[in-house]
């Protein structure tokens, strides 16, 4: 016949430890869980936010054209890096140098490509950018993609500006944040390939950065 008796001292330790190691265990991979979906959701944004950027670009882009310089040379689109242009005429495009988080050697690492320049107008009510000579009416404003540092200097800012003939700034809008890198290269005279590197702090504070890149291909639209 079997008896009752309360637990001793020994039994109640090894059911206290075991209570311990269950709660500390599922609250581990609750904790892990949720880094992971923070982490999971950054990204996630960063990719939003950087995908939006890009449409913006190819679309403002594909409305434009070379616009030709007298003597045949194109004066736009016109391409510099890290906010110093070099080209005469466009010193009203210069801004501060955009920071640096990246190491050499590392994928994004390298200057910020800009680029500014204008779109067909027709200033005679036609409906038709083409005047009668055949050439092309264009915008008195230019327009760019530049990358600067915020007011803050914190992070890479990637701009949307509008410039009146006099080089003022007459409105600016930005598209995205943490940008570390733009590349712009030209692949022929009316189609450029855009790529755009970010860098942003993990949420986590953990020492390696999230990092994304996106490209795309910008085909200008052909004007005869």
């Amino acid at each position: 016949m079997k008896t009752s008796r309360g637990l001793t001292l020994l039994e109640t330790l090894i059911a206290s430890a075991i209570a311990v190691f269950v709660v500390a265990t599922a609250y581990a991979v609750f904790a892990a869980a949720h880094r992971g979906g923070e982490a999971g959701m950054a990204r996630l944004e960063l990719q939003l936010e950087g995908a939006r950027a890009l449409k913006e670009i190819a679309q403002q882009l594909k409305g434009s054209g070379p616009v030709l310089a007298p003597g045949g040379t194109t004066d736009y689109p016109y391409i510099f890096q890290d906010g110093s242009p070099n080209a005469p005429g466009k010193s009203f495009l210069a801004h501060k140098k955009p920071k640096k988080k990246s190491k050499p050697g590392q994928p994004d690492y390298g200057p910020v490509d800009e680029i500014a320049y204008k779109t067909p107008k027709d200033t005679d009510g036609d409906g038709t950018p083409v005047k009668t000579d055949g050439s092309i009416d264009w915008s008195e404003e230019v327009y760019a993609f530049i990358v600067q540092p915020d007011a803050a200097e914190q992070c890479n800012e990637l701009q949307y500006v509008t410039y009146d003939k006099t080089g003022k700034i007459l409105s600016r809008r930005v598209l995205a944040r943490d940008v570390e890198r733009v590349e712009i290269v030209p692949v022929t005279a009316t189609q450029y390939r855009v790529v755009i590197w970010f860098r942003r702090p993990d949420p986590q504070g953990r020492k390696e950065d999230l990092t994304l890149r996106l490209s795309t291909t910008v085909n200008f639209r052909s004007i005869e």
